[in-house]
């Protein structure tokens, strides 16, 4: 028998059938009752209209910085305009952002401490931390998390290069 969409069935280790409502993004729900009985069928709807929880909502203090990331991390914003390896590169980031500075409250980011964390930071992946700070803080400000964009006046010495290339020590091997 065919179950309706996001519903999973299994049998317990003590022989009892379990249904269980499981979306991405949403809290998990059990379901009572046999699939497609009525009763079974009004859970199953109270269930699909409930509330979207963002990913790590429960986890994390309102107003932090980790909690900002993780509704930025699930919103349109950061999976809608990007390509797969920037949203690789900039999920990293973020990571590692939240990871240090997560309990801090996010409204309280002013420029010099950025530009600080920045000058931190080799030249290629300032920059890089800096583009993806700058579309946190959009998002942020978009969302009334701040009221100003700490990283909108910030700007990057460029990168001087000699323009030549060398190659790596360590020849890369051909992958078939």
């Amino acid at each position: 028998m065919k179950l309706p969409k996001y519903v999973q069935h299994w049998v317990d280790a003590e022989g009892r059938p379990r249904c269980y409502f499981r979306r991405r993004g949403f809290p998990r729900v059990p379901l009572k009752g046999l699939p497609w009985s009525p009763s079974f069928m009004a859970e199953y709807e109270k269930a699909m209209s409930g509330a979207r929880t963002a990913i790590g909502a429960g986890r994390v203090k309102p107003g932090s910085v980790a909690a900002v990331i993780a509704e930025y991390k699930d919103s349109r914003e950061f999976f809608g305009s990007k390509s797969a390896g920037t949203q690789r590169m900039r999920r990293g980031i973020l990571d590692r952002f939240g990871a240090a500075y997560g309990e801090r409250p996010f409204a309280l980011l002013h420029t010099p401490w950025i530009e600080a964390l920045l000058d931190s930071k080799p030249p290629h992946a300032a920059r890089s931390w800096l583009a993806t700070l700058r579309s946190l803080c959009k998002f942020a400000l978009k969302r009334g998390r701040i009221r100003a964009d700490p990283t909108a006046n910030i700007k990057l010495a460029s990168v001087k290069s000699d323009g030549s290339w060398a190659p790596c020590s360590t020849p890369r091997r051909a992958s078939i």
